[in-house]
């Protein structure tokens, strides 16, 4: 990942039925989601490590009327609600092979899973598993970018950057009867 230099960040913690998450944004789109934890602090620590990991130096802000839509959105999501989320994103960090997965993982439609082969054949790189997986793992806008459809030919989970426990939770909360 490329790392920015004094950049201001908006953020905001909200609890959910599944416990407290967090997003941040910057004037570009939404630039993290932060999977519920037990606690709001556990949250706030987790998303400022999350962010302090890509930035060298940045102006966090706590903002959550700009996030507003995004709060509502994803409050909605763990309520059991289908989802729909709009393309204001801001990908800056991310390489364009990265970009070019997450475009494609972003049109696994709700209920439904694909194969990391599948990915790699869609961005035009059919012995790319690994890579799809690799850059999947980079992901800072879980839910939103719904890596966790992406999943082992076998139908194995595979990988998730948050755990496989979470992999399986959303997948299970998404009631995937499915393959594309």
């Amino acid at each position: 990942m490329n790392k920015s230099a004094g950049l201001r960040i908006s953020y905001a913690l909200f609890n959910t039925s599944r416990g407290w998450m967090g997003v941040a944004a910057t004037s570009g789109g939404l630039l993290a989601v932060l999977l519920p934890k037990a606690t709001k602090t556990k949250a706030e620590d987790e998303l400022r490590n999350k962010i302090g990991k890509n930035f060298y130096s940045f102006l966090l802000i706590e903002n959550k009327k700009i996030l507003n839509k995004w709060i509502k959105k994803l409050s909605n999501y763990f309520n059991g609600k289908k989802i729909e989320f709009d393309n204001t994103l801001d990908l800056s960090l991310y390489t364009s092979f990265q970009r070019k997965v997450y475009s494609v993982a972003r049109r696994i439609p709700y209920g439904k899973t694909v194969s990391y082969g599948w990915v790699a054949k869609k961005v035009a790189s059919p012995r790319a598993s690994r890579a799809v997986g690799q850059a999947l793992n980079k992901n800072l806008l879980p839910i939103v970018i719904p890596c966790h459809r992406v999943i082992k030919s076998d139908n194995g989970l595979g990988g998730f950057a948050s755990g496989n426990r979470w992999k399986a939770r959303l997948l299970t909360m998404e009631m995937i009867r499915e393959n594309i």
